[in-house]
């Protein structure tokens, strides 16, 4: 259908009916060179836009055959973060967070002591600084 098109818009915008002068090759000159101009633009945006499918279907195989080993890497990391009995990545964070607990609860009783121990030892040196003055020092 287009080959019978272009000639029949050819006619009606250069007007060949009433004979052919140099202003109506100039014309057709135009429309003509307009056309292919046209057709070679469509043609490049058709070709990029089946380059760019194309990519996009090759990567999006590529990430499909990635997937399976993906999904087996996340369903294992998954796996660690749930308790199981002693094994998993939470479990042993449990553990440690546990023991920190313990640590410092003995530090500040360790740290309790040693101001008992301390406070002792003050009142320890005010008797005996007493039991001094009293009885005579040297």
């Amino acid at each position: 259908m287009l080959p019978l098109v272009v000639p029949s818009l050819l006619v009606a915008a250069v007007g060949l009916n009433d004979g052919v002068d140099w202003d109506d090759v100039g014309y057709a000159a135009a429309l003509v060179v307009a056309v292919l101009t046209a057709g070679a633009l469509l043609w490049r945006l058709t070709r990029s836009t089946w380059q760019c499918l194309h990519q996009i279907s090759v990567d999006t195989a590529a990430s499909r055959a990635a997937l399976p080993g993906l999904t087996e890497r996340m369903a294992a990391l998954e796996a660690q973060m749930r308790p199981n009995g002693g094994t998993s990545l939470r479990d042993q964070v449990t553990r440690i967070e546990t023991r920190q607990i313990e640590f410092r609860s003995r530090m500040d009783a360790m740290g309790q002591d040693v101001v008992e121990l301390k406070d002792e030892t003050v009142r320890q040196g005010q008797r005996l600084d007493a039991h001094i003055d009293r009885h005579g020092g040297a």
